[in-house]
């Protein structure tokens, strides 16, 4: 349970940097109230959300444009993007 929380919590630490850089613009992402340490994050992290995130959203905008009506994101933790 634990390592589920801290993945959740090191992947909310690399897209606060990405969002905060206007590479990965979230909004609402300062919207959750959670205890997530404040440390600088290693730029291949920083790389690694970048390029899933990209990936992510372009399978997602592919499904959709052809014609699917319904995705279910298992796992998705704090991702507010969709």
């Amino acid at each position: 349970y634990e390592a589920v929380i801290e993945t959740n919590n090191e992947a909310v630490l690399c897209r606060r940097a990405l969002s905060e850089s206007g590479l990965l613009p979230d909004p609402y992402l300062n919207l959750f109230h959670i205890h997530v340490r404040s440390e600088p994050v290693s730029p291949l992290l920083k790389r690694g959300t970048f390029i899933r995130t990209k990936a992510i959203d372009r399978a997602l905008l592919n499904l959709i444009t052809g014609g699917v009506n319904q995705v279910i994101v298992l796992g998705a933790g704090y991702d507010t993007r969709w």
